[in-house]
């Protein structure tokens, strides 16, 4: 076989003029252009969706505003913002008497509840000793006739009784010992979210009091055969509880709190009524031009029902027709109730206003509260008694400006999405979408996130890149790349047992008190889901970071060093700043990679929809809203709409934030 010539090139395998070199360089580009187009339709997709909301949304705002709604709804402001200061004074007053009692005041209701979460666990132990009591009970009739029979008789009665007082003893003793196996496991993590705050409250003023509960455990149920008397201390700290209670509550301290309280309750009771009179008539106004709305939707599958309906069917139909409302009310009629209840609201606003302002001087000043819930609480009353009269007079100048006949356009629609501090849906009243609530969540629980992640991220990069033997090398990187492994919904999980569980016990810690937002309400807020989010970014972070530190010139490493700088030096002052770029990179994509995660904000940031305060609050997110609410929002409804709108917001976020990534990674490249 003769060989071929060495500068002859073997015929290239073509079809259609194709060579592979070319269906090489089409299969890739073909990738790309799949991409874009992929890229193009979603963004066309969430558009589409997102376009009707705004047209339906103002006219949803509109009824609301013709319909009285929006009138009433200033009354109710003012009428809400009253209770709200009566409310904070109530919690004021509980969270400073129960501190002040001491723990005698929780110790009866945490035994209690330590006692059913023990009952729960010890299920058949218990079934056990009831049934071998109750047939002990069962026989004693029996018993007390044989008790005068014959010698064989008692006889069979002794054995019989001693058979059941030994089953007795053995289900006691398989209850004593189930119970001292479990009570060391009844600690405050296990209680329901309602009595951890209580709980951590005793353990702070008393940290022997929850292993004492738990040894009263073991007594109660270790003699739970002869008695079901509750142990003598805790029936004593009940008594006491309630004696100190009572007592505190005949001080100045706690006699003014109750007397500013009831007399609070008093100022609204007559301006409540007359906010119920507005959104009664404004609720009715309301229905009536939703009526109107769909009657034409609603006439139309009435008539296409009809010939095919049967006799009957089709006499009720007939009925429903003739009921339709074909003619739109006349909403200035309808307004014109409304305006002429300005008088009688401003009296009665006048009333409540005056009679307020003679109450709050009684309150009592911050320093003569000691606990910091109570402080806490007193500083945000403070701040509403402070806004009080502006309040109330931007509520009553929004009254007098309000016209019905005004038209929403679309600029304040908008405006009233992306501003908006309300997300209410399927509401009896009416519906409302505001982004700034949702988006401050996902914002702040991401800054929390990128703050804890990037020291540990770009850190843990550094290391492993300049620091790390061989060996560390490969045991380190394998570790933090394995946690993209993990499912979200797993760590999500962990962070309701264990994470959230023990960031609300350290902010029952006495030292770190001074934090803000210590002591933590609940184990779900934006702290929980913040150092949980930060944990699945690191390993993002960290593999680009290292990328970027790895990419470095190592000329400009042995430069620093031959003129005698240290390894933290050259660390310091040449790699970190000649990788900078990429590793700012490193961080917008990690806060891409967080900003969009939604089964950890789902389960442990809260679901609170409310603008954030303090980092341990409990709040929603965007995408926590989209999962929340999409399998209940009716395809082509304004909520529906509204959900496909915040995808469309979080989308063009990522992209933007994916946008200045690649450019940073450009600079980047273009240094080195």
């Amino acid at each position: 076989m003769s060989k071929e010539h060495p500068f002859i090139n073997k015929k290239q395998f073509s079809f259609l003029g194709l060579g592979k070199q070319d269906a090489i360089k089409f299969l890739f580009g073909g990738n790309a252009l799949i991409s874009i187009i992929a890229l193009i339709l979603i963004t066309l997709f969430l558009a589409k969706e997102s376009i009707y909301f705004f047209p339906d949304y103002q006219s949803n705002l509109n009824i609301y505003r013709k319909s009285g709604k929006e009138f009433a709804d200033y009354a109710e402001n003012q009428l809400k913002y009253q209770k709200e200061i009566k409310s904070l004074v109530t919690q004021v007053k509980q969270y400073e008497l129960f501190h002040q009692a001491g723990v005698d005041a929780y110790i009866p209701e945490l035994f209690s509840t330590m006692k059913t979460v023990a009952i729960e666990k010890m299920t058949s132990e218990l079934l056990a000793v009831k049934i071998a009591k109750n047939r002990i009970t069962s026989k004693e009739i029996i018993w007390d006739i044989w008790s005068e029979g014959s010698p064989e008789e008692q006889a069979q009665m002794k054995a019989q009784k001693a058979e059941f007082s030994q089953n007795l003893i053995k289900t006691q003793e398989a209850l004593t010992a189930k119970i001292n196996k479990i009570a060391p496991s009844i600690k405050i993590s296990t209680l329901s979210p309602q009595f951890q705050k209580k709980a951590y409250e005793v353990q702070r003023q008393e940290p022997s009091a929850i292993k004492t509960l738990q040894e009263a455990l073991i007594s109660y149920f270790s003699n739970y055969t002869v008695s079901t008397k509750t142990p003598d201390f805790i029936t004593q700290s009940s008594r006491s509880g309630v004696e100190k209670r009572t007592v505190l509550l005949q001080t100045p301290l706690f006699s003014n709190l109750s007397q500013v309280e009831k007399e609070l309750t008093e100022t609204y009771l007559p301006f409540n009524a007359f906010v119920e009179k507005l959104r009664d008539h404004a609720l009715l106004v309301s229905i009536r031009a939703e009526s109107f709305l769909s009657a034409a939707d609603r006439k139309k599958a009435i008539e296409e029902g009809i010939p095919e309906a049967s006799p009957e069917k089709k006499k009720k139909l007939l009925i429903d027709l003739k009921r339709l409302i074909t003619e739109d009310q006349d909403y200035g009629q309808q307004a014109e109730v409304l305006y002429a209840t300005l008088p009688e609201h401003q009296e009665l606003l006048s009333k409540m206003t005056s009679s307020s302002h003679a109450i709050f001087p009684k309150l009592p000043n911050i320093n003569e509260f000691e606990n910091k819930g109570a402080r806490r609480i007193h500083k945000k009353l403070t701040k509403l008694l402070k806004d009080y009269d502006a309040f109330m007079a931007q509520q009553r100048s929004n009254m007098e400006s309000w016209r019905h006949d005004q038209t929403i356009g679309f600029l304040k629609t908008l405006g009233g999405f992306v501003f908006g501090q309300k997300w209410i849906s399927n509401s009896s009243w009416h519906n409302f979408f505001g982004l700034a609530p949702l988006f401050g969540g996902s914002l702040f629980i991401t800054l929390i996130a990128i703050t804890i992640a990037t020291p540990f991220a770009v850190g843990g990069a550094i290391y492993v890149n300049r620091i790390a033997s061989k060996a560390e090398q490969n045991f380190i990187k394998p570790i933090i790349e394995f946690i993209q492994a993990i499912p979200s919904v797993v760590l999500a999980f962990l962070g309701v047992v264990v994470v959230g569980q023990n960031i609300l016990k350290l902010s029952y810690i006495p030292w770190l008190e001074w934090l803000p937002g210590f002591p933590a309400s609940g184990e779900q807020m934006m702290l929980t889901a913040g150092v949980l989010l930060a944990f699945m970014a690191i390993p993002t972070m960290f593999t680009l970071a290292e990328d970027a530190i790895n990419n470095v010139p190592k000329s400009y490493t042995e430069a620093s060093l031959s003129l005698g700088a240290t390894r933290l030096q050259t660390i310091f002052n040449v790699i970190i700043p000649s990788s900078l770029s990429g590793v700012v990179a490193a961080i917008l994509l990690g806060f891409g990679r967080i900003i969009g995660e939604t089964m950890v904000v789902l389960l442990v940031a809260g679901g609170t929809i409310d603008w954030p305060t303090t980092w341990t609050d409990p709040v929603h997110t965007m995408t926590g809203i989209i999962a929340q609410s999409t399998g209940e929002a009716a395809p082509g409804s304004i909520q529906y709409r509204a959900l496909f709108l915040v995808g469309l917001f979080l989308f063009g976020i990522s992209l933007i934030i994916n946008s200045l990534a690649q450019n940073v990674i450009k600079k980047f490249g273009s240094k080195h």
